[in-house]
């Protein structure tokens, strides 16, 4: 149930970013030097990744937003593996 809760969630965040590696790249910079300047200088005694990941994830959304749009071909490759992610039948692990 938890693993299928977090396939969800990252088919739906996959879909909402689709192609935007300029906006990963930046998000990960962005998180990696918050991390390291809050560690610096402790502001707010606040834990340095809480930061780390809030800046980082702005900084996905809004150079996501600010790149180019992915191309036809990707939008149409994505929507074939999308389809077929849903219709494949679920896998059921038997007890050992």
């Amino acid at each position: 149930m938890f693993y299928d809760l977090v396939s969800h969630l990252v088919i739906t965040l996959r879909e909402c970013f689709i192609g935007y590696t300029i906006g990963t790249l930046a998000g990960m910079i962005i998180g990696a030097v918050t991390v390291i300047v809050w560690k610096q200088f402790a502001w707010l005694g606040l834990y340095e990744i809480i930061p780390g990941f809030i800046f980082g994830s702005i900084g996905i959304v809004v150079f996501s937003l600010l790149g180019k749009a992915p191309s036809t071909a990707m939008q149409e490759r994505f929507a074939e593996a999308d389809a077929h992610y849903h219709t494949a039948p679920p896998v059921k692990l038997q007890p050992e």
